[in-house]
Parts: structure tokens; C-alpha cells; sequence
């Protein structure tokens, strides 16, 4: 049986970053299936590769990720209950913007701490420098998606 390449694009729908095995693991797709779907992704311009440590085993290892633009488009249509669910759907909804912690906080949460929230998406997709705050301006610590 022949799996179809959405399988794979669905497995890396939240912005995770995934080595092969835990790619099977998640869709179910034969060991021997998962390389050549990837590949069949990768050239579709979808997926990009990198050597850090995967979301799901932490193991450092090639890992496979969306590109921003199929993150946007796999994105779930339900707004998330959780202040990271909703700080790491607002990010990818505001690709190449960055903001601050309080403009986040402001935006998502009638002002309430997210520091843990903001720690928490980190190892999703999310990176956190120094930076201008797309909304307030200042030059703070800044979240946006990883490019």
C-alpha cells in the first residue's frame, strides 16, 4: 500500500521538528516508506532538513521540518485553550513579525504572565532574541517564528 506525502506533512502540521523514526512512528507508515516520502516532500519545497535535536525524542540527528508557509497552511482551524497553544498559533499567524512578552501577554491574555508559556513554545518552532517588538516598538526580547 502506497502512503500518500500528507501523511507526512500532517505529522509536522504543528511546527515540530522530527527525526524519521519518530515520523513513523507517528503516522504509522512503513519503515521502509518513510525515507522516500520525506524526499518526496522535501522537493515539493515543503519540508527542510537540519541537524539539531528532535521535538518528540530529543536526540540530535537529521530532523525534518515544515517551511513557514505549510506550517501556516497545516495550522489547526480551532483556537487553542492553553496561553502557549495560543502564543504559538498567533506567531505562526504573524510570520516575520516579533514581539515582546507584554505585547504578547497584552494581545492574548488581558495582560497575565506568559513567561512560561513563551519558554515552553521555544522548543516548537518559536526562537527568542534581542530584538524590535513588532507591535510596541522597544528593543526587548523578542518571539517569532524560527526561519
Amino acid at each position: 500500500m502506497t502512503h500518500d506525502v500528507a501523511l507526512i506533512v500532517g505529522a509536522l502540521a504543528d511546527g515540530a521538528a522530527l527525526c524519521a523514526g519518530c515520523i513513523l512512528n507517528k503516522t504509522s507508515i512503513p519503515r521502509i516508506e518513510v525515507r522516500s516520502l520525506i524526499e518526496r516532500a522535501g522537493k515539493m519545497g515543503g519540508i527542510r532538513t537540519t541537524d539539531v535535536p528532535c521535538t518528540v525524542c530529543l536526540t540530535t540527528r537529521k530532523v525534518y521540518r515544515l517551511t513557514t508557509a505549510t506550517v501556516i497552511t497545516a495550522a489547526p482551524t480551532q483556537r487553542p485553550t492553553t496561553v502557549a497553544g495560543r502564543v504559538l498559533t498567533f506567531l505562526h499567524e504573524h510570520i516575520g513579525e516579533e514581539f515582546c512578552a507584554r505585547c504578547l501577554s497584552t494581545r492574548l491574555v488581558d495582560g497575565r504572565d506568559i513567561d512560561v508559556a513563551l519558554r515552553y513554545v521555544e522548543g516548537r518552532g518559536i526562537v527568542r532574541h534581542h530584538g524590535r517588538c513588532a507591535e510596541c516598538g522597544l528593543k526587548r526580547l523578542v518571539a517569532g517564528v524560527a526561519a
